[in-house]
This record gives structure tokens, sequence and C-alpha cells, in this order.
């Protein structure tokens, strides 16, 4: 599970070390770029992902946030250890990740055991749908 700062957004994805920190550090990017315009402002600010530890996500987490994206399907709603399984009452701030660009679909699992070309679509799909969707997180941000 990822989450930025402040106006909280928590990403989750089944192991919470690939797509959710991905979708995350993206984000922290597009956003600073939309709100200062400075394509490096991430990269002067030294924000490197390699200090990320996975954790399951937490009743204080669900609390904290405005809002929670999830990765896919199964793991907002279908399993057993769903999000909106384990916490029903926070269902009005969690979103599939894609219906930032109106999808209903998942984004593939980059996990430990996929290629590095899956990897690397699993980035771009991410980009895209953070970079296609930034207006609407924004929106849902009130930013």
């Amino acid at each position: 599970m990822a989450s930025m700062p402040n106006k909280q957004v928590i990403f989750v994805c089944k192991g919470n070390i690939h797509r959710s920190v991905i979708a995350e550090y993206i984000t922290r990017k597009l956003i600073c770029e939309a709100l200062d315009g400075s394509r490096t402002a991430l990269e002067e600010q030294g924000i490197d992902v390699s200090d990320h530890v996975a954790r399951p996500l937490s009743l204080q987490d669900m609390e904290r946030a405005k809002l929670v994206l999830v990765m896919d399907r199964e793991l907002l709603r279908s399993h057993r250890m769903s999000v909106l399984h384990l916490f029903p009452e926070y269902e009005s701030k969690t979103r599939l990740f894609t219906e930032l660009v109106g999808e209903q679909s998942d984004i593939e699992d980059c996990g430990e055991h996929s290629s590095e070309t899956s990897y690397k679509k699993t980035i771009e799909q991410i980009a895209r749908i953070l970079r296609d969707g930034l207006p609407q997180l924004m929106a849902w941000l009130d930013l």
C-alpha cells in the first residue's frame, strides 16, 4: 500500500510493493508538475522509492485517507480479504484505480515473477491512466 502525504490517497494492490508504488510515485510527479509546472520538482526534492516498505492496509489508513484507489476488481470487492469486505464503512471513498479514466478494468499484477516486459507494460499503463485521469484525481482530492 502506498500513500501520498497531506491529501491522503492510498493506492492498493495485492502485495503493496509493485502497482501501488508505481501509481504513488507517478501521481506525486504529475501533481507536482500540475501544481507548480516543474518537471524536475521530484528529482530536485530527492524523492526515491527505494525506502518503500510493503505493509497491509489498516483501519488507521482507511480513516486518514481521503481516497483509496484499488488496482483490481478482485481486491476491491470479490476476495474475502478485499478492501470493501474488510472496510465496508469506507466504500464512499474507495474506487477502482481505472475509474480515473472512466474504465472498470484491472491493472495487471506485475509481481516478482513477472517479466521485465510485463513490468514495463504495467508502468506504462499506470502512467497513462494517471496522466489522462489527473484532472479527475485532482477533483476527487479538491485540489
